[in-house]
């Protein structure tokens, strides 16, 4: 018969490439294993688990090879919209996939290590988290420092979709106009519009036709920046004091 001390001191290796060893073995479905990695974590787990390398290590990085769950209440479960906020965050920074085809604005965007861990994550989010009323909520890095490439707990802010599109991502396109302004052929000038929700309606509004694009930028700026006050406006009393006034002081840029 084998003895069960004999397993203690045992080594495997999990799925993810972590190192782990038998610090205690009582029966076959009830073993006590530590990673061999920074972090120490300790599980219990069975041995035909261990033998198969199917332990799960709370510090593996599971997610871009870098971000972990780490120890706590939070988990792939116990808050699904906290966890798909915390995934789609990093997937837009450093899955090479989105960043090419889904979201290329999000180049050379970064996580700040203290998001790293779900853990660190989800106590942000439940101390930064609010709802509004038929609204969808948005994780945002740029409104409260514009520019901002990077995500953490002192650049983020959650919004309500339509101040989230407020501000625009993208930089100039092929045409290297100005945003806001496009040249239009039949009155063969250039032209600038922005884009409004009134009523919860969605349209376009023109702005007017101009000799040349920086007078055109400069009549979208001025109409851009007054409408985003007019929203702030209406959601004062729902968003974030800090939020409001980042709005009021937001200025658009020829180069954004």
């Amino acid at each position: 018969m084998y003895k069960k001390s004999n397993r203690i001191g045992e080594i495997s290796v999990n799925k993810h490439g972590t190192s782990l060893i038998i610090i205690e073995y009582n029966r076959k479905d009830d073993d006590i294993v530590e990673f061999q990695d920074e972090y120490r974590f300790k599980t219990k787990t069975t041995y035909q688990h261990f033998k198969k390398d199917l332990v799960s290590n709370h510090y593996d990085k599971i997610v871009c090879n870098v971000w972990f769950i780490g120890e706590g209440k939070f988990s792939t479960t116990y808050d699904r919209k906290l966890y798909n906020t915390w995934y789609a965050m990093i997937d837009r920074c450093y899955n090479p996939y989105s960043l090419n085809y889904k979201n290329p604005t999000y180049q050379n965007c970064i996580v700040d290590k203290r998001f790293h861990c779900l853990q660190d994550f989800g106590k942000w989010y439940e101390e930064n988290y609010y709802t509004i009323p038929g609204k969808i909520m948005c994780l945002d890095k740029d409104i409260l420092i514009k520019g901002n490439r990077r995500y953490g707990p002192d650049t983020c802010i959650f919004v309500p979709l339509e101040i989230n599109s407020l501000i625009v991502k993208s930089q100039r396109g092929k045409n290297k106009l100005p945003l806001g302004v496009y040249y239009d052929k039949e009155c063969n000038k250039y032209k600038s519009t922005c884009s409004t929700t009134i009523n919860g309606v969605k349209r376009v509004v023109s702005i007017g036709c101009y000799n040349n694009p920086n007078d055109a930028f400069e009549a979208y700026k001025e109409f851009k920046e007054k409408y985003i006050k007019i929203v702030a406006d209406k959601y004062k009393d729902h968003i974030p004091e800090k939020l409001y006034e980042a709005l009021y002081r937001y200025k658009i840029e020829i180069n954004d």
